[in-house]
């Protein structure tokens, strides 16, 4: 009887000692379970992305899979949740994207609280960032703000909706000297068009609508005065409030 047990108790050990060394290789993270994550993102499908994520906990690239599930959800997303995202891989670039990603997301819904307390935190420069942040400052200051937004007004190049909103409402508050044309189609000169292009129709057709563009830009230096002989009063001048003395 005793040599019987002996010989049952050293398969079972011997049994379970190969189902551990086995386990561990078996739920080792793969390349493959990693862009089977990437292809879920890719295609919006957070169920898939959520059940292929388990399987990725301690891979290098694990951290990018938590950005995906919860860039697919940001508008809806935790704020706590995003937090110990950003708290947990802070410095990293990947939580830089985030939190410009979600304060972008905070604005466009409006939840200027949040938005107040991270925007602070942002790194590098983005003008569609720097413009919700005025329409933000707005609501609490209001239209001085106006003065910040002037630079994008006159730099000259393609803004993001954020500040179009606000350009919008400048010219509602009448604010002087500035006109704003919307075209359907069309470019600055020697914006990059992809492929090594740049813009050139903007000077070269003035057959379409947006090629006529130094015309108008013509047209307003010269309603402003700026056209006129030296020495006059231009009319920008006039409309520009003069500082206290």
């Amino acid at each position: 009887m005793r040599s019987l047990l002996i010989p049952r108790v050293a398969a079972r050990v011997a049994t379970l000692l190969v189902a551990l060394v086995a386990a561990p290789a078996l739920s080792q993270p793969t390349d493959a379970d990693f862009l089977a994550a990437r292809d879920a993102f890719r295609a919006g499908d957070s169920a898939r992305l959520d059940g292929v994520a388990p399987r990725l906990r301690g891979h290098l690239l694990e951290p990018y899979v938590a950005y995906w599930q919860i860039a697919l959800k940001l508008n809806d997303a935790d704020s706590e949740r995003v937090q110990a995202f950003l708290a947990r891989y802070d410095g990293m670039p990947l939580a830089d994207r985030l939190r410009s990603e979600w304060l972008k997301s905070l604005a466009k819904r409006e939840q200027w609280i949040q938005f107040a307390a991270e925007y602070p935190k942002r790194v590098g420069d983005d003008a569609e960032l720097d413009c919700y942040a005025l329409q933000w400052k707005r609501t609490r200051d209001g239209d001085v703000v106006f003065d910040e937004a002037m630079p994008y007004w006159l730099s000259g190049q393609d803004q993001p909706e954020s500040c179009q909103v606000l350009f919008a409402a400048m010219l509602k508050a009448g604010i002087p000297n500035i006109e704003m044309h919307i075209y359907a189609n069309g470019a600055h000169p020697g914006q990059s068009l992809g492929n090594g292009v740049r813009m050139a129709a903007g000077l070269a057709n003035r057959n379409i609508p947006f090629g006529t563009w130094q015309d108008r830009f013509t047209d307003w230096l010269r309603d402003l005065g700026f056209l006129q002989n030296p020495g006059v009063e231009t009319k920008a001048a006039r409309d520009t409030p003069q500082p206290k003395g």
